[in-house]
């Protein structure tokens, strides 16, 4: 595998390591690159993408370790965190899949939400019963690509969030923030690292078999935990949609700095390329949010007054 080229243009961030002035961090990363290994790396890691992950007696995360260990073997990794920092004016969507009669019905504002940890099923990064709210950064065609909307006739609703409670502090991962306090070399390793970390939690739903999701949430416990009071939640880049960027918030983060700002609901009327790119048609009867009683969304034939080439998505509040 090569050296992945590096990613640029990922939203409107401000960026810096956690620990700027702990020498003994600096340290500790020297000491590591020093004794890093970069021709046994690179057999380790073409070894494990040869690998069949799926198999039960093949521990995925312990061959991760064994990899970006090369030439470390007796030493711990030190921790290389980052974090990007929203301090406002951004929109989280989220899509749905959804009935054409739970459209006609409506939605409890509940609903909009994540789900209910008794629904909540096992995900890249939680646990059946311990729900995170997914949602896509500033991009709604890449929400509706998340959730797998690709079948002609296929209904969906797609929810648009607003950040207003205070600034976000989130984890990204993979990308890393170059620490100026490193030289150039080892920034190189720490990159690099990052990146294979990186490709090993974005493995796409059922490449490691069924549990493929238990092994991503390993490796995200393991090299990416949340820095208590600093980070919130986690950003990495979208498995279907490269260069989009998605976040996953735990729900009382996402309920404290978010707001609900609406709903529409679309139907794919044309799909191509394996349903990569297709247009998505907003029916009329689908064409504007209305809150009825006791928090219940409906929505009614009303035709918004779009701009050629608009479509609901965009007259959303903001």
């Amino acid at each position: 595998m090569a050296t992945p080229k590096k990613r640029s243009g990922i939203g409107r961030q401000i960026e810096h390591p956690l620990h700027p002035d702990d020498q003994f961090l600096v340290e500790q990363k020297e000491a590591y690159y020093s004794n890093f290994d970069w021709d046994e790396y690179r057999a380790r890691r073409d070894r494990y993408w040869k690998l069949d992950l799926s198999r039960s007696d093949v521990d995925a995360p312990a061959e991760v370790r064994h990899v970006i260990q090369a030439g470390n073997d007796q030493t711990a990794l030190t921790s290389f965190s980052w974090h990007a920092w929203y301090p406002g004016e951004i929109h989280l969507w989220r899509t749905r899949k959804v009935s054409r009669e739970k459209a006609y019905q409506g939605y409890w504002v509940e609903d909009l939400w994540e789900p209910p940890p008794r629904k909540s099923i096992p995900g890249r990064f939680n646990h059946a019963g311990e729900p995170l709210l997914y949602a896509c950064l500033d991009d709604p065609w890449a929400a509706i690509r998340e959730a797998r909307v690709a079948g002609r006739g296929d209904i969906f609703i797609v929810m648009k969030y607003a950040l207003v409670g205070g600034e976000l502090r989130v984890k990204r991962i993979g990308v890393p923030h170059p620490d100026s306090n490193l030289r150039w070399g080892h920034r190189a390793i720490e990159y690099e690292i990052s990146m294979f970390i990186e490709a090993a939690i974005r493995a796409p739903a059922g490449d490691h078999g069924p549990d493929t999701y238990g092994f991503t949430r390993e490796l995200l416990h393991e090299f990416y935990p949340l820095a208590g009071g600093q980070e919130e939640g986690w950003m990495y880049e979208s498995v279907q949609v490269p260069q989009a960027w998605n976040l996953a918030l735990p729900p009382n983060v996402a309920h404290r700095l978010l707001e609900l700002r609406g709903v529409v609901v679309g139907v794919v009327a044309e799909e191509d390329n394996g349903g990569l790119d297709f247009r998505v048609e907003m029916p009329d009867w689908t064409d504007s949010v209305t809150p009825l009683n006791g928090g219940r969304i409906g929505f009614p034939t009303f035709k918004p007054e779009l701009k050629p080439g608009q479509t609901p998505l965009d007259v959303l509040p903001d």
